[in-house]
């Protein structure tokens, strides 16, 4: 059985750089029953699940380019911070906190290939648009097939683009930036900034009193009103967050 893995690491700058790459045409597939999970088990069987992290679901990889309005340039995922503002599926949004991020940890990602060669990389859980039955529905990554339409824009006017290619990595790094409308162009692919829950818009609706106390804070002249969470570490009040929707919604996670 051939096996299909890609690692990626980190340069001395923290921009991700290739480490090693083992090429298996099994890794792209068009089935999604199961699609995680045997790649899960073969991980876990080749004993590489002692430093891959699986039980991470929420974040997008850090070599993503995002455009930041306020500098007028490209910024890869993993230099954001608070107080940037970024093209969204509505247009632009600020970045209010950065809740969850590691340059070191080894993740796996589903990477999400269109027909126009735009990619990009989420870890399984993380919910992205695409176009279901006529309308735009926000579903888990690893649930993207082929032949799916998932979204580009230009933060203006958003085109349906076939899903060419789906694959899974693992990369050194992963980085949740949450943007005040609750969505973030990424290669100018649409992603929600959400994961774990499997519903976008009761994520964004949890989420406003965060957005509450950040718009106060900033009328304030606080620079970061949400401190950027050690690497490693989840934001308390996301995790916060996150634990109170499980203990009152648990259907509404994985």
């Amino acid at each position: 059985m051939l096996v299909a893995l890609t690692i990626y690491g980190q340069s001395m700058l923290g921009a991700p750089s290739i480490v090693k790459d083992v090429q298996n045409i099994s890794n792209t597939t068009n089935s999604t029953t199961g699609r995680i999970g045997l790649f899960g088990t073969f991980l876990i069987a080749s004993g590489l699940s002692t430093f891959v992290n699986l039980a991470n679901s929420g974040c997008l990889a850090g070599d993503g380019l995002v455009y930041e309005s306020k500098s007028g340039l490209y910024k890869r995922i993993y230099q954001l911070k608070s107080g940037d503002i970024v093209r969204t599926m509505y247009g632009e949004s600020e970045v209010i906190m950065i809740s969850d991020n590691s340059n070191e940890e080894y993740n796996l990602f589903t990477t999400i290939e269109t027909e126009t060669g735009h990619t990009i990389s989420l870890t399984p859980h993380h919910l992205i648009p695409i176009f279901e039955n006529g309308i735009l529905t926000f579903v888990h990554a690893d649930r993207v097939d082929l032949n799916d339409f998932v979204y580009l824009s230009d933060g203006l006017i958003s085109l349906k683009m076939k899903v060419k290619a789906i694959k899974h990595e693992i990369k050194v790094g992963y980085y949740s930036p949450i943007t005040a409308d609750g969505t973030i162009l990424v290669n100018n692919i649409v992603a929600s900034v959400y994961a774990r829950i499997n519903n976008h818009h009761i994520a964004h609706f949890s989420n406003a009193p965060m957005r509450w106390y950040y718009r106060i804070m900033k009328y304030f002249d606080i620079d970061e009103p949400f401190h950027t969470s050690a690497n490693g570490q989840k934001h308390w009040m996301h995790t916060l967050l996150i634990q109170l929707g499980k203990a009152f919604t648990p259907q509404l996670f994985i």
